[in-house]
């Protein structure tokens, strides 16, 4: 299922996938399987997502799925 969330926050800053994992130092590939839901990051990874758009509460981008 989709990460609409993500895919969201991502759409509000005005960033593309590319723009969002080149940002965030992901690859384009793993990054695209956080939206669609094929995996859920680590939380250091999920920091890092947030961080580069600007969102310090995970739980606006993710529900409680996080690999700890």
């Amino acid at each position: 299922m989709k990460n609409q969330k993500l895919i969201n926050a991502r759409c509000q800053r005005g960033l593309t996938q590319v723009e969002l994992a080149q940002r965030a130092n992901l690859t384009v590939r793993g990054y695209q399987n956080f939206e669609h839901g094929v995996q859920s990051p680590n939380i250091e990874t999920a920091i890092c997502i947030a961080n580069t758009l600007g969102i310090y509460d995970l739980r606006k981008i993710w529900d409680s799925n996080l690999e700890a």
